[in-house]
């Protein structure tokens, strides 16, 4: 298998699945493939798919998913999805384009064989970026950080769930 444009190894299971992320040739916007979360499980690789929020629809190819972390079975793995908004500014610089990011999940469904993405709740107050990064083996506890509006610099959030989020600041670090 030969992954065409950029990708990202970023998780190993202790079943030695491999979490990435890599350009869809399957997904295009303007001819070029968009950013895809991936697995490559026992010589198969499956991409996970563009991971948008409802109603978000991609407008340029740095648009898609990206993936971080998975549980111990891989049954869910994490990470975040992206839509990039050209700057009407800047209509032929892709450097000015605007992000936002949603912290993201695929979950396995084992009726149709296939991954399945959900949004995952945030605080209301988020500039423009949320994202899980790590989840731990059993999928109890996932972990990643936001950009909240007024904050001076990211702040950690812990989630229990895809809907139960808790942000963390230093006064409740134990050290």
């Amino acid at each position: 298998l030969q992954l065409l444009g950029p990708q990202e190894a970023m998780h190993v299971t202790d079943d030695k699945v491999v979490v990435l992320s890599a350009s869809d040739p399957n997904l295009l916007v303007n001819g070029s493939p968009i950013l895809s979360g991936a697995v490559w499980n026992n010589g198969v690789f499956t991409y996970l798919g563009l991971g948008i929020r409802e109603g978000q629809q991609p407008q340029t190819s740095l648009s898609g998913s990206a993936v971080w972390s998975a549980t111990a079975d891989a049954k869910t793995i994490v990470g975040s999805s992206m839509t990039y908004i050209p700057n009407p500014e800047f209509p032929d610089d892709r450097t000015k384009d605007r992000a936002r990011t949603w912290p993201y999940s695929f979950t396995y469904n084992e009726a149709n064989a296939k991954y399945e993405g959900h949004v995952w709740a945030e605080p209301n107050n988020v500039l423009r970026n949320s994202i899980v990064t790590t989840i731990s083996a059993d999928g109890s506890l996932a972990a990643g950080w936001t950009e909240l509006e007024g904050a001076a610099a990211r702040k950690a959030i812990l989630w229990k769930s895809p809907t139960n989020y808790q942000l963390i600041d230093e006064s409740q670090f134990p050290w």
